[in-house]
């Protein structure tokens, strides 16, 4: 999936109409909300520098405390957004009822 300049993922339609069907009347797979594009960025984010700096421990200091700043950033990031995604499934569900 190609990332536009500010990060995001730019998703293609692939020829869906508005009522998430194809152009041929199939029901076409729901789309992914962009939190979870967002959650899977930081993730590869994380995984790719974690990789990186496991896989090249000579790296000079510079480049790895770069990495690692990346890798701090990006959990930064992942713990607002599911906080937020916890934020609104509390207010959008009500209390579960006492047991009787």
């Amino acid at each position: 999936m190609p990332i536009s300049v500010d990060g995001s993922y730019d998703r293609p339609s692939q020829g869906k109409t508005e009522a998430g069907r194809t152009p041929g009347g199939a029901a076409a797979d729901p789309p992914v909300p962009d939190a979870v594009l967002e959650l899977q960025s930081a993730l590869t984010s994380i995984l790719a520098s974690s990789e990186i700096l496991r896989d090249y421990p000579d790296m000079p200091e510079v480049e790895r405390a770069r990495f690692l700043e990346a890798v701090i950033a990006e959990g930064k990031r992942l713990d607002r957004m599911v906080s937020r995604m916890v934020e609104r499934s509390e207010f959008n569900c009500p209390a579960e009822a006492d047991p009787v």
